[in-house]
């Protein structure tokens, strides 16, 4: 019996170290969907040598992304908390209205017309950047989560260091 228990020790004991020689992790990719609201979803993504907050709209032929820095993110969920501001605002306009937030080296533009209603938009500063359009539940609801993206990124940095 003590034999047993000894050869079942050993086995435990040694298995690990058996197993673990044989692979290496050079390279990764690992995203965490954070949340999904209607086509809207917000995941960081952590690589082997970067971070990205990516907040994305699922469109007619695949994924409008922003690829985001943790404060970045935080600095668009700032703007996004002031939503039903400005949905208020402009509540029942006649005509076409557009006002516009900066977020760091981004631009959040609020507005609404008489043939699509209210929507955000939510783009890099620049001519051909990329942007994605956000309804105001999708916009309310990601602001929470965009302006506690620092934390989740360190958790996410803490649970996977490799």
């Amino acid at each position: 019996m003590k034999s047993i228990k000894l050869l079942l020790l050993s086995f435990i004991i040694l298995s690990p170290y058996s197993y673990a020689n044989n692979y290496v992790i050079d390279d990764y990719s690992f995203e965490w969907i954070v949340e999904t609201v209607g086509k809207a979803e917000l995941s960081i993504k952590k690589k082997n040598d970067s971070l990205k907050v990516i907040l994305s709209v699922k469109g007619g032929i695949g994924y409008d992304s922003l690829y985001l820095s943790p404060k970045e993110a935080v600095l668009i969920g700032k703007a996004l908390q002031e939503t039903d501001k400005y949905y208020k605002k402009q509540k029942g306009s006649k005509k076409d209205i557009s006002e516009k937030l900066q977020a760091g080296s981004y631009q959040v533009t609020f507005g609404t017309t008489e043939k699509y209603g209210f929507s955000i938009l939510v783009r890099e500063k620049g001519s051909f950047s990329s942007y994605i359009s956000l309804e105001r539940k999708q916009a309310r609801k990601l602001s929470k989560l965009l302006i506690d993206s620092e934390n989740m990124s360190s958790f996410l940095d803490e649970k996977i260091d490799l």
